[in-house]
């Protein structure tokens, strides 16, 4: 019988599962130590500097099915600039679609967040425009 929770032996803390990454290579199906104590395990073993470019790597390629290079590539491809409000930013994120994980560009965090926000909906952008179409040159109804 599988218990809910589990003794993390870095902390010494009982935990809920959900508080433990799966780990299939693992017999009882979990990461011995719970996801704070791997974090900062990680952190300390590889150096904050080191932990960001193992986490963006580790990200890039598990969540987006690309590598750095092939960031570096995209954010060349489009001159450091984000697709949608063309401005040059020092940190483009990868968009992409949640329904079919396919990656679509790199954009700002403002316009990524815009999307995000609007839940990728072209109608509620489109209200949007025209909301601010018919406020054009008047602030007030």
């Amino acid at each position: 019988m599988e218990t809910d929770t589990r003794l993390c032996p870095r902390c010494g803390e009982v935990k809920p599962l959900v508080d433990f990454t799966r780990d299939r290579t693992k017999k009882s199906g979990y990461h011995g130590l719970c996801k704070r104590c791997n974090y900062l395990r990680l952190k300390d073993k590889l150096g904050s500097e080191h932990y960001r470019r193992y986490r963006k790597e580790w990200e890039l390629q598990h969540r987006y099915g690309m590598t750095s290079t092939e960031y570096a590539r995209k954010v060349a491809g489009q001159n450091g600039c984000c697709l949608i409000c063309g401005l040059q930013s020092e940190t483009l994120v990868v968009d992409h679609n949640h329904e079919t994980g396919r990656v679509r560009g790199l954009l700002c965090v403002s316009c990524n967040g815009l999307l995000g926000l609007a839940n990728d909906s072209q109608d509620v952008l489109m209200a949007a425009v025209e909301y601010l179409r018919t406020f054009e040159g008047n602030d007030t109804i």
